[in-house]
Order: structure tokens, then C-alpha cells, then sequence
């Protein structure tokens, strides 16, 4: 004769009518948060040149999900550097690129090239010649070839804030987890 199960009073019991829906709806719960967070990190993460905004990836697999940042400087971005911090950077090649540069306002020459005019009725010809110009003070774009830098240390002294873009699009959702998992589950 085989055994019988029997409840004890106040004992609890759960039955998944389906448990492979039930694992497919949990994991689309996990894709849901997924996409929430991620989309509250892009709106979160520090603008300068879009660089680390489209470094920004979220990869769905069949266990939940995950959110990276493929930008070199990503982590310090989130985290931050305490003050005095310093990196060793290896030799590397930079790309030739064009640089900023702050002109001040000077008088220089430029040359005029060969013209003529008229003047009552006769046709004066002028030989190229120089004349003296003013300048304007501004940003000039200047071309640096490409170059190798390095070997050199790196401190920050006064450190870098983090701004937790990642972590804090996920504090934001985190008390969703359990109703948006509760609300997937009721129907399996």
C-alpha cells in the first residue's frame, strides 16, 4: 500500500498547473524589467559625445537578461575615482585628429593677388602686393597627425563623482520585480 500525503493544519500548498509556462512567464517578467531598466539608464547616462550612451547594450537570454556598457571608460563613469587615484596607461597609438586651438587677435599680411580697376575712364592696373590684415580672436581647428603616446601614469586629483546611471535605473524598478512576476504567474 502506498503512502499518503496529509497536510498539517495551517500547512500551505502550491500547485503550477504548468510549470514550463510558469518559467517562460517568469523569464518574460525578468525581459520586461530588462527593457525598463535599460531604457531608464539611457535617459540616466552622461551626454559629452554619445559615446557611452551608444555603447549601451541589453542582451535577452534564455536566463534573464544583461545590461553592459562596452565604453572603456564606463565603469569609472557608474562608480567613480576616489581623489589621488592613479591608472598606469600603456604605449598606444592615437588617431591623426583635429584639435581646438585658441587664437588671439593679432594683425597679420595677406597677399592681394594682380587686379585692376577703372578710374575716370582709364584702366588701372595693380601688381600683387601684400596688405595688413586684423585677425580675429577664436577657436581654430588645427590637424594633428597620428602619434603614439605613452607610457605614463594618470592621477586624478580631485577624482571623479560617480553617477550611477545603471544602478540607479535599477533601484528605481527593483520593488516591481515581485508584483510584475506576481502578475505574469497568475495566469499559469
Amino acid at each position: 500500500m502506498g503512502r499518503r500525503h496529509y497536510l498539517m493544519p495551517g500547512a500551505i500548498r502550491l500547485r503550477v498547473k504548468n510549470p514550463r509556462k510558469a518559467s517562460a512567464e517568469i523569464l518574460a517578467a525578468a525581459h520586461d524589467i530588462g527593457r525598463l531598466v535599460f531604457d531608464e539608464s539611457q535617459v540616466n547616462v552622461p551626454v559629452l559625445t554619445g559615446f557611452l550612451k551608444r555603447s549601451g547594450r541589453l542582451v535577452m537570454n534564455d536566463r534573464g537578461f544583461v545590461i553592459k556598457y562596452t565604453a572603456h571608460y564606463a565603469a569609472r563613469q557608474e562608480f567613480g575615482l576616489e581623489p589621488g587615484f592613479t591608472e598606469h596607461v600603456e604605449k598606444h597609438p592615437v588617431k591623426g585628429h583635429k584639435r581646438r586651438k585658441v587664437v588671439k587677435a593679432r594683425t597679420g599680411s595677406t597677399m592681394i593677388p594682380r587686379h585692376a580697376y577703372r578710374r575716370d575712364g582709364k584702366l588701372i592696373t595693380v601688381r600683387r602686393h601684400r596688405r595688413k590684415v586684423q585677425v580675429p580672436a577664436g577657436m581654430r581647428l588645427e590637424r594633428v597627425g597620428a602619434f603614439t603616446r605613452g607610457p605614463f601614469d594618470r592621477t586624478y586629483a580631485r577624482g571623479i563623482p560617480g553617477r550611477f546611471y545603471l544602478s540607479r535605473a535599477f533601484d528605481k524598478y527593483k520593488p516591481d520585480i515581485q508584483r510584475r512576476i506576481y502578475n505574469r504567474l497568475k495566469g499559469a
